[in-house]
């Protein structure tokens, strides 16, 4: 399902891929996935330890079978460290 471009689109296409160089520093958007992204309910400044210790309870007692399960249950986790 190609999607057919003329010859001066594509040379178009190619010259501006070449001036495009990205940001020149991503000291401040490197987390941006992170914290605005579909993983922004991820755990990220909290103490490790604490983390794995209340998601072992939680898996302990929800039993999760599958990966919806323990998607689910990791959420959950992460809900309660909001």
């Amino acid at each position: 399902m190609g999607t057919h471009l003329s010859k001066a689109k594509l040379e178009a296409n190619q010259t501006n891929a070449k001036a495009s160089t990205g940001p020149v520093n991503t000291l401040s958007t490197r987390y941006n996935a992170v914290k605005h992204g579909l993983l922004s309910q991820g755990v990220i400044e909290l103490d490790e330890l604490d983390y794995h210790s209340l998601l072992s309870s939680v898996n302990e007692s929800l039993k999760p079978i599958g990966p919806i399960e323990t998607a689910l249950s990791d959420t959950s986790v992460c809900a309660l460290f909001d």
